[in-house]
């Protein structure tokens, strides 16, 4: 019997952490917001990752403790043109 080595694709989170424990959009603008954690760190495959996301910068001019609108909701043609 030969043991052949399977390819494992993970991912690294930088850790965020949702503004709301529960994880729920803002009552405000429906939109989950995110806090940066700078201890936490997650790893996931790549294949359960569903999609790309782009964080917005609520308040730029905070500096000590930024947070970010999770948009979900992005044109893939456009995202994969820019990046």
């Amino acid at each position: 019997m030969v043991w052949v080595p399977q390819t494992l694709e993970l991912a690294v989170f930088a850790g965020y952490k949702c503004k709301d424990p529960c994880g729920r959009p803002n009552r405000l603008h429906g939109c989950v917001e995110v806090e940066f954690d700078g201890r936490d760190r997650s790893v996931a495959e790549v294949g359960s990752i569903e999609g790309p996301v782009q964080l917005v910068e609520v308040n730029e001019a905070r500096r000590s403790w930024k947070t970010w609108i999770v948009n979900n909701h992005i044109d893939l043609e456009t995202y994969y043109y820019v990046y």
